[in-house]
């Protein structure tokens, strides 16, 4: 089971030999436009101004939004041992600059690089909110996953269900 945040968990199982994904989102209210985001493999990518790539997803262990110790919003990332080694390289030749996070090509975040980072983990500042902080781990998150969804099933379950399937397992 992987947890990208609070609220969005994928687990799997071994089903006819073949490894079946499912996907849990409480508490939304677009579920078409979800499906679409989930079925496609976003490209993550870490650029500078010019489209010079320094990183992929595959660089990337993961990301979770949470706070600094002054109760501000920021992003933790943890890079892979190779994504270590290009992250420091990147953010020598980039300090004072901006970096651009890109999922498909598209901006979605754009911070400024205070200095080199040599560390496997780093912190995304400045972000306005929590819930901008989490909207931009779970883009990192989803440009991690090293393979392409295919829905296969889609169901909606109701709160009210939800809380009577709760109430009767209890």
């Amino acid at each position: 089971k992987v947890e990208l945040h609070s609220e969005l968990i994928i687990s799997w199982d071994e089903v006819s030999g073949a490894d079946y994904y499912v996907v849990e989102i409480p508490e939304i209210d677009d579920p078409d436009t979800v499906l679409k985001v989930i079925a496609s493999k976003g490209e993550l990518t870490f650029e500078d101004s010019a489209g010079t790539v320094y990183l992929t997803g595959e660089d990337v262990k993961k990301s979770e939004a949470g706070y600094d110790s002054d109760a501000n919003p920021i992003v933790s990332l943890e890079f892979t041992e190779s994504g270590t080694k290009k992250f420091s390289e990147a953010t020598a030749k980039l300090a004072g600059t901006q970096l651009y996070i890109k999922l498909d090509g598209v901006t979605k975040s754009s911070p400024t690089v205070n200095e080199q980072i040599t560390s496997s983990s780093a912190q995304i500042t400045g972000i306005g909110s929590f819930a901008e902080a989490d909207s931009i781990a779970s883009v990192i998150n989803a440009g991690t996953m090293p393979f392409e969804f295919k829905v296969q099933e889609s169901n909606r379950i109701s709160a009210t269900l939800g809380d009577l399937a709760l109430l009767g397992s209890i």
